[in-house]
């Protein structure tokens, strides 16, 4: 049976691993707060966006657990998905994407 933990919230930057009530409370208020984005950057034609799931995405068990989710949004759906496990790592496939993606269009962050 697998023990590891599949719920998490954040403190500041600091991921914590939950009980699943904790997990939909926390989520509850913050779906939309600021607190859970890492960075959106674009504008109407792509933008990037990188979030805190709270749910391990890492099916397989093997490595950290995969918290944050980086997603180049263009003409209405997500084309790339990149995910994470900490805030810090979060940060830099944002930029990294932004580089990417933005960069080579000429477009500029806005957010």
């Amino acid at each position: 049976m697998d023990r590891r933990p599949r719920h998490y919230v954040l403190a500041g930057h600091n991921v914590i691993a939950c009980t699943l009530e904790q997990w939909s409370q926390w989520f509850e208020y913050y779906w939309d707060k600021p607190e859970r984005f890492v960075g959106r950057t674009g504008d109407d034609k792509i933008w990037i966006s990188t979030v805190f799931l709270g749910l391990d995405h890492n099916f397989f068990g093997v490595g950290p657990p995969l918290l944050f989710e980086t997603m180049v949004f263009h003409n209405n759906s997500g084309e790339e998905c990149i995910r994470s496990a900490t805030w810090e790592e979060a940060e830099k496939i944002h930029k990294i994407m932004c580089l990417q993606f933005l960069g080579r269009i000429g477009l500029k962050e806005v957010g």
